[in-house]
């Protein structure tokens, strides 16, 4: 009977310890799967950036940046420029590199509409609807201090709305117009509106990715597991300081439970003294 209530005890003392360890198991793999999960989502959607550079600076040192974000179900487009005329300002994507002084044919100094045309290069407007390829462009406005942000993006992909794949090769955004306040030497030829004012060309950003070998935990999930083999080393010291003080008591309670016994000393003066003649 003794043994079956010991026995008992010990399941009572190793139930909680085994629901802890499947919790703390449990707990651990929604960690890693989590990571992993917000790992994957992250990398469907990339991001490029261009730092838009003046073409005419004699003309406008016109600068500013550019972000494209891309990926499965996202088209986003942020331009933000400075030092541009109060005017409206024709904005592309196109496939290939920024023009250069290459094209000023004239010698003049600056690129026109005559010299440089995006042409069959352009393979998005960036106007106010990005999913309207149909309807009237409409673009930004420098205001008076000669600056403008635009921000447009497709909610939802469509199949007769398929967003440029940027990541597949080399592109670029190439801003337009010159307004009627900027002097114009005779040489210019074309429209104000179609003068490249400033260009630049998508690079993706890189992520630092976490070192490590194939398969190994993401740094959630190791942190995690760290805290959870430290929890069990402090359970097992407690435990073993918990034995060591018990095998002390035991050993107080035999040195008190044992008696000593006092041999005494013979006395010789007793002894019956025999002497051999």
């Amino acid at each position: 009977m003794k043994r079956i209530v010991d026995n008992k005890k010990t399941f009572l003392w190793l139930a909680p310890a085994a629901l802890l360890a499947v919790s703390a198991c449990g707990e651990y793999v929604g960690t890693k799967q989590s990571a992993f999960s917000d790992k994957q989502e992250a990398a469907t959607a990339q991001t490029f950036t261009a730092e838009l550079r003046s073409l005419n600076a004699t003309l406008l040192p016109s600068e500013g940046e550019a972000t494209v974000e891309a990926g499965e179900g996202t088209f986003q487009v942020d331009i933000e420029m400075r030092s541009v005329s109060e005017s409206t300002h024709r904005q592309s994507l196109i496939r290939g590199g920024c023009p250069g002084m290459a094209l000023d044919t004239n010698g003049d100094g600056i690129i026109d509409g005559s010299e440089y045309s995006a042409g069959d290069s352009v393979v998005w407007d960036l106007d106010d609807s990005l999913e309207d390829t149909a309807g009237e462009s409409v673009y930004p406005t420098g205001d008076a201090s000669g600056s403008y942000t635009y921000s447009e993006s497709i909610p939802q992909m469509e199949e007769a709305v398929m967003a440029p794949d940027v990541s597949s090769g080399e592109y670029s955004i190439v801003i337009f117009g010159v307004g009627d306040s900027t002097e114009l030497p005779e040489t210019v030829r074309g429209e104000r509106a179609d003068i490249p004012v400033a260009c630049g060309t998508l690079e993706q950003e890189t992520q630092d990715e976490p070192q490590g070998d194939e398969g190994q935990m993401p740094d959630q999930g190791q942190d995690q597991g760290q805290q959870d083999q430290g929890q069990q080393d402090q359970v097992q010291q407690t435990q073993h300081q918990q034995q060591q003080q018990h095998q002390q008591v035991q050993q107080t309670q035999q040195g008190q439970g044992q008696q000593t016994v006092e041999i005494p000393e013979e006395d010789d003066s007793d002894l019956d003294t025999i002497i051999i003649e």
